[in-house]
């Protein structure tokens, strides 16, 4: 169990960390998303979350932090952009 939780949020946060290189947002963007994305996995359980949500979740954790944290606010289209034909069917504006 603590195995694929570890799988499920190491998945996540390489997402994390891709979109944010993408985008080129400050680091502290990258810090928010990421105890964004850690603390819903706690709150709900991460044994409640389906693992094929990850990248849903690792998307709306960089959205939310790009919006606290960056002085021009995100495009959701432009992040939905960035993932991979195989993501792109999952996640929608």
């Amino acid at each position: 169990m603590v195995q694929a939780y570890q799988k499920g949020r190491a998945t996540g946060i390489q997402k994390i960390v891709f979109l944010h290189s993408e985008k080129g947002y400050k680091i502290e963007t990258l810090f928010c998303a990421a105890a964004i994305f850690d603390r819903y996995l706690t709150v709900l359980g991460h044994w409640n979350f389906p693992l094929q949500k990850l990248v849903q979740l690792a998307t709306i954790s960089i959205l939310l932090a790009a919006k606290l944290e960056q002085p021009m606010q995100p495009s959701f289209s432009r992040m939905i952009s960035l993932l991979t034909d195989g993501e792109k069917k999952n996640i929608t504006k």
